[in-house]
């Protein structure tokens, strides 16, 4: 049985981004290796990725290569950061679909089916979050913004609005893609 994945911001060949993210890596090629190791030891061949924007910084023959190492069925949802993707067909190739926008149902274990809303910007109203649907986003990394939409969520919920939302990048999930159920039971126990 295949299992769904979800990650973001990346940003392969990045070096600001190390610091930026303030990222345990020395060099760029460290933090690939990193991404690279951590990505294939959890995903499988007939898994689903779903990367929430900001994938490289390489030029788009070796974000190609880059991505064929990576296991895996990957769907891209576009981020602000992605314009080389957009540019080589090679890049393209290596993907399922590229879209802005996606909404998915996942099967979890222990919380049942799940509506997932993806994007790569944070929106703290989304389709169906009054039904139960999560919100999945990249884009802020750790900076001001995060903990901005961190407050917002706070307010929303002690208001009695359910609007749940996480951010999947890559930074908050120790650099390795991530299943719904993972971020569900952590998510919500620091919410509870």
């Amino acid at each position: 049985m295949s299992e769904t994945f979800f990650t973001a911001d990346l940003h392969f060949g990045h070096k600001n981004i190390i610091r930026y993210d303030n990222r345990p890596f020395f060099t760029v090629g460290e933090m690939d290796n990193a991404l690279i190791d951590n990505w294939n030891s959890v995903v499988r061949d007939k898994d689903d990725v779903y990367i929430l924007g900001d994938v490289s910084w390489y030029p788009g023959h070796e974000t190609a290569s880059l991505l064929n190492v990576l296991k895996g069925r990957k769907h891209l949802i576009l981020g602000n950061h992605d314009g080389v993707i957009l540019k080589s067909s090679q890049a393209q190739h290596q993907f399922v679909e590229i879209v802005t926008r996606k909404e998915i149902d996942v099967e979890t274990e222990f919380y049942g089916k799940i509506h997932v809303v993806m994007d790569h910007f944070y929106q703290p109203f989304f389709n169906h979050s009054h039904y139960g649907a999560v919100m999945l986003y990249g884009h802020t990394h750790n900076g001001e913004c995060y903990e901005e939409e961190l407050k917002i969520q706070d307010m929303l919920t002690k208001d009695g609005f359910k609007s749940e939302a996480y951010n999947v990048g890559c930074m908050h999930w120790d650099y390795t893609p991530v299943t719904l159920e993972n971020i569900l039971s952590t998510g919500r126990e620091q919410v509870l």
